[in-house]
């Protein structure tokens, strides 16, 4: 619960809520990966308008949240699926999924801050 909760703040700091249409938990995992997509688009967006200051702070919401909530159980989530899945594409939904949230915090964590 109290990761659930987490989470639901972090949507809210970066102005973002779920849709009342939304019957997914918010710690879904397809939920916290479009997340993930509106971060980036923040950040994509902050730097095409020259705003490096809200660019930096998408980045840091996406580092955060990629340390702190999705990180720390999609491998297990993901392991659990290849076991799992009968068929050879969903297993390889999980491994991608594995490899690009592993790839994805590597590659924040690895940027140079800018201030």
């Amino acid at each position: 619960m109290q990761a659930t909760v987490a989470v639901i703040r972090a949507y809210a700091d970066a102005g973002l809520a779920l849709s009342e249409e939304t019957h997914d938990q918010p710690d879904f995992i397809g939920i916290e990966l479009e997340f993930m997509r509106c971060l980036t688009k923040q950040e994509a967006e902050a730097w095409a308008q020259g705003d490096s200051a809200q660019a930096q702070e998408s980045l840091q919401r996406e580092q955060s949240f990629l340390r702190d909530h999705l990180a720390r159980w999609v491998n297990g989530f993901c392991r659990r699926m290849e076991d799992e899945a009968e068929l050879d594409f969903y297993r390889g939904v999980a491994l991608l999924t594995r490899f690009l949230v592993k790839s994805d915090l590597e590659y924040v964590a690895s940027l140079p801050r800018v201030h």
